[in-house]
């Protein structure tokens, strides 16, 4: 049936088709399906389609091998059509691609306790993932293109030469940088990726260290890598966020789209890791000496965690992990801990269905707060610095699906009280602050429009 155009006759106005695919599509598709884990098809931009017909095949029967579920048997004809002449409908003008887009500095952000504005730093980035300060004042930013670049006094570099070379494909790229705690004497910088496979195909996340020395990366070591058994023909859940705490590099590593692994102690998938800086094992890990089980994890049962941060309060680690069509998670990390996944969530299968009768369980951590729908929960910092007075202690939410900065109030391992404090400006990849005390935020945008952000607030 090539070139085959289909009925426009449906009984969806173009709000309520919009509001179908924030609920369903989103998460991976970003808002608008203009782009966010897989590159944007608005526009009729098939990537795995010919025509109409082969989109609506797809958005029928699925994807084998891809968390793309077929929905023919929750969506009715006509919403799966609707579905599709809204993919084929042009690009909002502000969904495309502009290498010179930037954000406007000059409108103030008005919240509960701090008015600011928002400052581009620096701009055209595709999917910056994280970002770093260097001593010299200098920002390091990974491209989860398989790029590093410097922001030096607003200027971006061309790409750091002999960076490894990743999988770019989905959730795959280079992810997490972290700098050793001894930067200032050793120049480690840690990297996290999707590192492709023997078998061809097949991926799995890798750490790696190394430096940077007159524009190229050298030295590198393998930090953490899997055995290859554990290289996946799936380019889902990789994680992998870096941070270091009391001397040691924690790590966290999805479920690789195989959701039982996660309860499985031999396998490194659904987990927290911790190790030394060197990537050996430190002798108090909880599975340290247990038959069987991975020596490097900390924590299990968890689905895609890619948020961490250090509660200044205690010095203990949370961490926020993205759910399956709800289910986004906050949870506070105690070592050896089960945090349930897939045996408790309050997460759904794309089509509706039920992954689990069990939102609770004996011997299973229930998550602080739990999100649905979806926020597509990403990065998290606890603010610490002056600039921010009256935000002080409390912890921001980064989110992917509906581009929210959220302010989250925690009193005694509970959240008393959560702000959105802006929507809709960019997926949030990564917060964090800057030696001048400001919030940096990188944002994801369609195309290579991505940015590195602050936030400065209005004086008291």
């Amino acid at each position: 049936m090539p070139g085959l155009m289909l009925s426009t006759a449906t009984c969806l106005s173009a709000a309520d088709v919009a509001q179908l695919a924030g609920q369903l599509c989103a998460a991976c598709h970003g808002e608008g399906f203009t782009g966010g884990r897989v590159p944007a098809i608005r526009g009729g931009q098939w990537r795995r389609a010919q025509n109409d017909a082969g989109a609506l095949q797809i958005i029928t029967q699925g994807l084998p091998g891809t968390e793309m579920v077929g929905f023919g048997g929750s969506l009715s004809l006509a919403d799966r059509t609707a579905l599709v002449e809204y993919i084929r409908s042009p690009l909002p003008a502000e969904g495309k691609a502009n290498p010179k887009a930037s954000t406007p500095t000059e409108d103030w952000v008005h919240t509960e306790l701090h008015d600011f504005k928002v400052e581009l730093i620096a701009g055209g980035f595709e999917i910056p993932w994280s970002l770093v300060f260097l001593p010299d004042g200098r920002i390091l930013v990974s491209e989860r293109a398989g790029h590093l670049r410097l922001i030096d006094q607003g200027k971006v570099s061309a790409p750091v030469r002999d960076v490894p070379r990743v999988r770019y494909v989905q959730d795959g790229g280079l992810l997490s940088i972290a700098l050793d705690p001894e930067y200032a004497t050793n120049r480690w910088i840690y990297l996290s990726y999707a590192d492709s496979g023997k078998i061809r195909e097949t991926a799995m996340t890798k750490i790696v260290r190394g430096r940077i020395a007159n524009g190229a990366w050298t030295d590198q070591q393998v930090v953490w890598q899997a055995d290859q058994r554990h290289y996946r023909h799936s380019d889902e859940h990789y994680g992998c966020r870096l941070l270091f705490h009391d001397g040691k590099l924690f790590f966290s590593v999805g479920d690789r789209g195989d959701r039982d692994r996660a309860q499985d102690l031999a396998s490194p998938f659904g987990k927290i890791h911790r190790v030394n800086p060197d990537g050996s094992i430190p002798s108090d890990n909880p599975f340290t000496g247990k038959a069987g089980a991975c020596p490097s994890i900390w924590t299990y049962g968890h689905r895609n965690p890619q948020g961490f941060a250090i509660d200044p309060r205690d010095g203990e680690l949370w961490a926020t992990e993205h759910g399956p069509m709800g289910g986004d998670e906050l949870n506070h990390i105690l070592p050896g801990r089960n945090y349930g996944w897939p045996v408790v969530t309050f997460g759904r299968e794309h089509t509706g269905a039920k992954i689990s009768d069990f939102t609770s369980k004996a011997g299973m951590e229930n998550p602080v707060v739990q999100w649905t729908p979806s926020i597509a929960t990403c990065p998290i910092l606890f603010t610490t610095s002056d600039r921010y007075p009256r935000w002080q202690k409390q912890l921001l939410v980064g989110s992917l699906s509906f581009q929210e900065l959220r302010r989250v109030v925690l009193e005694g391992g509970r959240v008393i009280s959560q702000e959105v404090l802006f929507s809709r400006r960019g997926r949030i990849r990564d917060i964090k602050t800057g030696p001048d005390g400001y919030l940096y935020l990188a944002m994801e945008k369609a195309g290579p429009t991505g940015e590195i952000i602050r936030l400065v607030p209005r004086e008291q």
